[in-house]
């Protein structure tokens, strides 16, 4: 083989003429494992000439060596690639397409065989590779790489369930996020899911179902996905701590159209209009969360158990003007001193309007902390307008695209 290597490369053939003998080279050892030691003689080989198409020499061996079901895990195939990895650092400045490729390659074989850590750690190396061979004519080029690999490993260490890894180059994304000319519109809403999804594993509740409710309205996401970003939505919505923030997104959840086919859509009904939470509620909605949304908490409840408590507290200031700690503990099935406890920390942080007076026992409702605030009323009502607007452009975008498919 390296006889033959030699004669392409010291004949007076074009350049396009080597590239064609090379690939003949290539494909007459086929890629099997007992060929291994072959691969990695023609690698060698090819990396001692000196030849000005090297790196689409490299491509086409990249193709050669990857199996029908691209999915499918080959030994054979991440052997070479990390052979080839390691054959060409010396020479990065030269093989940087080369190293992009198999990097990207290997990543995919470790992600689609549920190898997520060790798909995170081969994109964390070629960032390492970007940031020691950057040049100034190519920073353009090179943030939005670093953007894409940012987006890839945070959602890898999110398969990996290691959400503290992910928000660390969630953190990297969003700074290098505004200062790019130009994003890859999928990239871009990988990076809102995986957002959407580190706030959610974080129990940053309110702020998660805003992104994810931002990702079901993209026109770019498949229905069902979209459908399932707004259900995650819900859930993060009601785990949400009761109070103006969140009776703005149940708003706009509730008076989305498509709330309606959720099989949630009976609790969120319920939250949205203030309705005490019966036990049958909480343990219907318990079985469609995810283990950290059940998470147990310092006190020794768990993140749906403080949800429900706090939401049932809010929900009987709607009825009552005042009542007895003792009567209402009686209605939450609840200690006196969590009723108590539960109130004084919703009332601290402005989400309840209300006064407890220990001595007689009793809780005094003095009315929603924002429902005769004609600013909030404004901004509800804006909001329901560009919420219909959205819907509109949701729909114009659908037909367009029909439109596009009939004529092609």
């Amino acid at each position: 083989m390296n006889s033959k290597i030699d004669e392409i490369a010291s004949s007076v053939a074009s350049q396009d003429d080597k590239f064609v003998g090379f690939i003949g080279v290539i494909e007459s050892i086929e890629p099997i494992e007992a060929n291994e030691a072959k691969l990695q003689q023609f690698i060698t080989k090819m990396l001692s000439l000196s030849y000005g198409g090297m790196n689409a020499v490299f491509e086409q061996l990249l193709k050669h060596i990857q199996p029908a079901d691209e999915s499918s895990f080959s030994t054979l195939e991440e052997s070479i690639l990390r052979f080839i990895l390691t054959s060409i650092e010396p020479l990065i400045l030269s093989f940087y397409s080369t190293d992009q490729k198999a990097r990207s390659r290997l990543a995919d074989i470790y992600q689609n065989n549920g190898m997520y850590t060790k798909a995170a750690s081969v994109l964390q190396e070629r960032l390492s590779i970007i940031a020691s061979s950057s040049t100034a004519s190519a920073k353009n080029e090179n943030e939005n790489e670093k953007f894409e690999l940012y987006v890839r490993i945070m959602r890898n260490y999110l398969e990996a369930d290691q959400p503290e890894n992910a928000s660390t180059f969630l953190s990297k994304a969003q700074y290098l996020r505004p200062q790019l000319e130009s994003r890859n519109e999928i990239t871009d809403i990988h990076f809102q899911l995986s957002q959407a999804r580190i706030l959610d594993s974080t129990r940053k509740f309110l702020d998660a179902a805003n992104r994810y409710y931002n990702v079901s309205k993209e026109s770019l996401v498949d229905e069902a996905d979209r459908l399932a970003c707004l259900g995650q939505a819900v859930s993060c919505s009601i785990l949400g701590s009761a109070g103006p923030i969140r009776s703005q997104i149940l708003h706009r959840l509730y008076n989305d159209e498509r709330s309606r086919q959720l099989d949630s859509f009976s609790i969120l009904e319920k939250v949205y209009l203030d309705r005490l939470l019966l036990p049958s509620d909480v343990e219907e909605f318990a079985r469609s969360l995810q283990p950290h949304q059940m998470a147990m908490l310092a006190d020794g409840t768990t993140v749906l158990t403080r949800a429900v408590n706090e939401h049932n507290v809010l929900s009987v200031s709607k009825i009552y003007k005042n009542i007895g700690i003792q009567q209402l503990s009686q209605i939450l099935d609840l200690a006196p001193a969590k009723v108590e406890q539960y109130t004084a920390s919703m009332i601290s942080q402005n989400r309840l309007a209300a006064q407890i007076d220990q001595i007689d026992g009793f809780i005094y409702f003095t009315g929603s902390p924002t429902e005769s605030d004609p600013v909030k009323r404004s901004d509800d009502r804006l909001q329901d307008v560009l919420s219909l607007l959205d819907d509109v452009a949701l729909k114009i975008q659908k037909q367009q695209k029909l439109a596009l498919g009939a004529t092609n």
